[in-house]
């Protein structure tokens, strides 16, 4: 019985820790569903997991793969192994913060990594999302696992690993986002706290008419869509959705508009206010 525990143990030697890191313009925000992106076309980005060897013998990493699934726009490009056994934090005092995870996150040789028993690996992920001709003709599927790929010995195995909250999870985008047009720069605070960086992916906008400029729709995580409405000179709308109607219009109290950048105060709920703000970018018809 101890061989077969002994064997088993050597042929899944690894065991993925909770801590998560991510870097790169597409990487919006972290949570325990996996790492939110929003699509920039041929964008790098990179995420770093820490792998922890199990077993009583050493063993070296040669790679690590994303398992991609057929037709994903995230695609894996290179590897970085590095050993990662920073000291623990006791709590007594502020504890520095060690991380591993660097730009560029570009292709490149994997160099094999040597964890020894007990010993930590930390794991960068290199990435690229798939340029605007392959939107067409994606899937919105992710990586969900990682191939890890290592020698004991004369051996070389494989093992399998998912990569749970540190899964990238696209914000799939439509053709309509691949067009020529400007984007804007526009940021909300208050309740309904969101920003252009957080446009809902196919949704029209970011355009004049008639004097008027209608941004694309915004949406954070657990908040409801959000849009910005500029009627030249001076009047700034905020357009949230929710309500009887489905969405509830917000009017300034205050506003500058001028040179392409505004800010304005928004009187909300039960005359409370928040601001809107940043430049806009339009098409003017």
């Amino acid at each position: 019985m101890a061989v077969l525990l002994a064997a088993l143990a050597l042929a899944a030697p690894f065991a993925k820790m909770d801590s998560v890191a991510a870097g790169g313009y597409p990487v919006l925000a972290s949570g325990p569903h996996g790492l939110t992106l929003r699509y920039i076309p041929s964008q790098p980005f990179g995420i770093g997991i820490v792998l922890r060897n199990r077993s009583r013998t050493p063993v070296t990493i040669t790679d690590v793969r994303a398992v991609e699934p057929l037709g994903t726009l995230v695609h894996q490009i290179g590897v970085r192994l590095v050993a990662w056994n920073p000291p623990p934090c006791t709590g007594a005092h502020s504890c520095p913060a060690y991380v591993f995870l660097r730009p560029p996150y570009t292709a490149g040789p994997t160099t094999p990594l040597t964890v020894g028993p007990g010993g930590g690996a930390g794991v960068q992920l290199n990435f690229r999302l798939g340029g605007c001709a392959a939107v067409p003709f994606a899937v919105d599927a992710n990586p969900r696992a990682i191939d890890i790929v290592y020698r004991t010995g004369t051996k070389t195995l494989r093992e399998r690993l998912a990569l749970g909250g540190a899964r990238p999870v696209l914000r799939f985008p439509k053709p309509a986002d691949c067009s020529p047009r400007p984007h804007s720069d526009i940021s909300v605070t208050g309740p309904w706290a969101t920003s252009s960086i957080w446009a809902v992916p196919g949704s029209a906008g970011d355009t004049c008419v008639h004097g008027v400029f209608t941004s694309r729709w915004y949406q954070a995580p657990g908040k409801p869509e959000v849009r910005v409405v500029i009627h030249f000179p001076r009047e700034v709308d905020v357009v949230v959705g929710i309500g009887i109607h489905g969405w509830t219009t917000f009017h300034s109290r205050y506003a500058v508009v001028a040179a392409h950048r505004f800010h304005a105060t928004i009187v909300g709920r039960s005359g409370t206010t928040f601001r809107a703000y940043g430049a806009w970018r339009c098409q003017v018809r």
